[in-house]
């Protein structure tokens, strides 16, 4: 073969196997002047970083605040547990490649620019529940990492994604609500199980200083959330305890819904259906995941 023609062949092979590993993708992260942000699947697996195991609580919670006010995403993201836990309707954010791109969406410059203020002794502890920072923004749960501080871009993003989930709802249960959480239901361990998902929406309307109103409606298998749901009930909300945990309770004559919403045991979502309140054998229990619409 000519020299010419053998060099021809190299580079051909060259470009395909390069073409073969890259992985392109057209989500971007967000910058300050995005409404909407879409965490982009990725191939690496949740992982549980061991950071805290390591270090002293002192030169744990330094790095996490050097991380932040520095705008280092990689050692954020490194030392986040995962998912990191969003409210819905935002996605929680599975995997570190995912914390990287949604960093600039999380903490914006003037919440940088607070922690940067702030040193390892700004932790404040509460007992068992860990350690916190200006006011409860994050919180070490030793080992997870909770941040309840939603930039201003997140929140922008977050009411894009509630018009955006109201507007795909049948129009019977649109109007003065709007989304709180969304569920997947296995009912896999539950013979005869027909439900696939459940959506619980928040009333607009409630007066100031008091308890809302919130409203649950249950699927069937094969549904949409532009069909008519199967159930639809009026409920509340009850927070007890010390650890304050969130329970919704939802009924009629015939039929109650219970969602806990962090069991105490496994910190699981459970779905609890009764078809006769008065027959305990009519119970499914089952588990469920946090889901975004749309729900299919």
């Amino acid at each position: 073969m000519k020299p010419n023609i053998m060099y021809l062949v190299l580079l051909t092979i060259a470009i395909f196997l390069c073409s073969c590993g890259h992985k392109s993708t057209k989500k971007v992260a967000p910058t300050e002047t995005d409404t909407t942000y879409v965490a982009v699947e990725e191939e690496e697996a949740p992982g549980l970083s061991h950071f805290s195991d390591t270090l002293s609580d002192g030169k744990y919670h330094q790095i996490i605040l050097e991380a932040i006010a520095n705008g280092d995403k990689q050692t954020f993201a490194k030392i986040v547990s995962y998912p990191l836990n969003r409210p819905y309707p935002l996605p929680d954010i599975e995997t570190e490649g995912q914390m990287v791109r949604y960093f600039d969406t999380l903490f914006d410059k003037q919440f940088r620019q607070q922690v940067a203020k702030l040193d390892s002794n700004s932790w404040d502890n509460v007992g068992w529940r860990g350690s916190m920072i200006l006011d409860g923004e994050i919180w070490d749960t030793d080992p997870v990492i909770c941040i309840n501080y939603s930039s201003p871009l997140e929140q922008r993003y977050a009411e894009y994604l509630r018009k955006k989930d109201m507007s795909r709802l049948h129009p019977s249960l649109r109007g003065n609500w709007e989304p709180y959480y969304g569920c997947q239901l296995d009912g896999s361990a539950c013979p005869g199980f027909e439900y696939s998902f459940a959506r619980v929406d928040v009333s607009t309307d409630q007066e100031p200083d008091k308890e809302p109103s919130f409203r649950v409606a249950v699927f069937k298998k094969g549904t949409m959330a532009s069909d008519v749901p199967d159930v639809v009930l009026l409920g509340k909300r009850v927070i007890e305890g010390s650890m304050q945990l969130e329970t919704l309770y939802f009924e009629s004559d015939k039929q109650a819904v219970i969602i806990v919403m962090e069991d105490v045991e496994d910190g699981k979502t459970y779905f609890t259906i009764y078809n006769d309140k008065k027959k305990d054998e009519t119970r499914k229990h089952v588990p469920c995941k946090k889901c975004l619409q749309p729900f299919q």
